[in-house]
């Protein structure tokens, strides 16, 4: 077992109800996308509004494919600051739920993940901008990701953003 495998365990897992259909997501720019925005699975980076506005997973979740499981990553600080997800509320999402100490061992498991192609996505929650969340971190996740056919998001709660390897960037919140 490598020093970095030793800092992850796994929380959840297991299906649960019934999946939702939804067939359009809005833009925000009059425009209406389909519910798999990008096109092709690709490392996406999606900032919250605050680390404890939750609004971008109401942008997410309608993306993702039901069919396969889910492969979600959260660093300890993310768990610390918005809260461990709650997997009944993900409505028919069959979860596997990785805690990693810190942000290098949450890319190393996003990274293993979104080589796996029995997983629909990967879905990595990092808190603001650790030095291992680097140019050559993000170009890795995305390069696996278009290899493998696996779309992976970044979350960043309270990070900036600024020159990373991801092909769409969204700043996401909440509406009052």
């Amino acid at each position: 077992m490598s020093r970095v495998a030793k800092g992850l365990s796994l929380v959840a897992g297991g299906a649960f109800s019934a999946g939702r259909e939804h067939s359009r997501l809005p833009s925000g720019l009059g425009e209406r996308w389909s519910t798999r925005a990008p096109s092709s699975p690709t490392l996406s980076e999606l900032f919250a509004a605050s680390p404890r506005d939750s609004g971008w997973a109401g942008f997410l979740l309608p993306q993702i494919d039901t069919s396969k499981p889910v492969l979600w990553v959260q660093d300890r600080m993310a768990i610390l600051e918005s809260g461990r997800i709650y997997p009944p509320g993900l409505g028919g999402i069959d979860l596997i739920h990785v805690e990693a100490r810190d942000a290098r061992a949450a890319l190393w498991a996003m990274e293993e993940g979104v080589r796996c192609a029995a997983l629909s996505a990967v879905i990595g929650e990092v808190y603001g901008d650790p030095a291992a969340l680097d140019f050559t971190a993000t170009r890795r996740l995305a390069v696996a990701s278009e290899r493998s056919n696996v779309p992976c998001w970044l979350v960043r709660l309270g990070g900036t953003a600024n020159l990373r390897g991801a092909r769409m960037r969204w700043r996401i919140g909440s509406a009052p």
